[in-house]
């Protein structure tokens, strides 16, 4: 398969997009509660929400002129962050022990 260059996906030699977390709509306040998505996606309420807040993000995106969209990360819980919800929901990732206190020195 031949290599693809962003250009060939966007159809621009620089392409827009942004790197980071989108902000969350400030309504948006719904948390996975120590459920996988795709078990909080089966409650009607959140799936609602969620594809208003997808759609509210995307369509941001879209408004700005944006080339290429972005992961709006709807699919954490709001206290986490990307790489905590990496950490807690992946059984391989290990936790970097507590460093030692001074009594224990």
């Amino acid at each position: 398969m031949a290599r693809q260059h962003m250009s060939d996906i966007a159809g621009k030699l620089f392409p827009s997009s942004f790197v980071g977390s989108y902000p969350r709509p400030s309504w948006f306040e719904y948390n996975l509660r120590d459920r996988d998505v795709v078990a909080a996606l089966r409650e009607e309420e959140f799936a609602e929400a969620y594809r208003d807040g997808i759609r509210a993000q995307i369509g941001d995106q879209e408004e700005a002129g944006l080339d290429i969209l972005a992961d709006p990360h709807l699919w954490y819980d709001k206290h986490e962050g990307f790489i905590a919800s990496f950490v807690l929901y992946t059984p391989s990732a290990s936790r970097a022990p507590k460093p030692a206190s001074p009594q224990t020195r």
